[in-house]
């Protein structure tokens, strides 16, 4: 896998991870878990669309504790991984 298709990946499971069903049911039309290169990201897509069928908030919180009761947690990286995406990158500063 490329950086770039990475950054599109986790750019927008970050973008579903605020929370907006109607965001999240949008991108479920065009895109499944199988579609992501990058494994983490598929496997967060699949819970995040697992919650939103069943009417719950798609967020880090809810993501990482249903993670955590399949035992998947650690395998994307645990709550650190979850808790960064979005965040901006840090680069150091070079004199």
């Amino acid at each position: 896998m490329n950086d770039v298709n990475f950054d599109v990946e986790v750019s927008l499971i970050a973008a579903l991870m605020e929370g907006d069903p109607v965001a999240f049911d949008l991108a479920a039309e065009h895109v499944t878990p199988v579609d992501f290169q990058n494994t983490r990201c598929g496997t967060l897509f699949e819970v995040m669309g697992a919650l939103n069928d069943a009417g719950r908030k798609v967020d880090r919180l809810h993501v990482t504790e249903v993670l955590k009761k399949i035992g998947k947690l650690d395998e994307i990286g645990g709550p650190d991984w979850i808790g960064q995406l979005g965040q901006p990158a840090t680069f150091p500063t070079i004199n």
